[in-house]
């Protein structure tokens, strides 16, 4: 999936674009890019691979792992 990664004052998401959900997440490598540059003001799209760690309910964020990334762009916020 097409998303955009950031680090959130309530944890890591992941957004996957062209929906309104937000996904638990973590990865360090991601993250460490993301205080590098700047969190508050940068995301990172990319192309993900993930698989979920709970099953979906409505209402309630889904946790999910991240398998694979590729095409990285580091953005900053507009």
């Amino acid at each position: 999936m097409r998303g955009r990664y950031n680090i959130y004052a309530d944890g890591d998401a992941l957004w996957p674009v062209g929906t309104k959900k937000l996904l638990n997440t973590a990865d360090d490598k991601l993250d460490q890019m993301l205080e590098k540059a700047g969190w508050q003001e940068h995301s990172i799209f990319a192309d993900f691979v993930v698989c979920p760690e709970s099953r979906y309910e409505a209402g309630h964020r889904q946790s999910v792992c991240i398998q694979s990334y590729r095409n990285l762009k580091l953005t900053p916020w507009k």
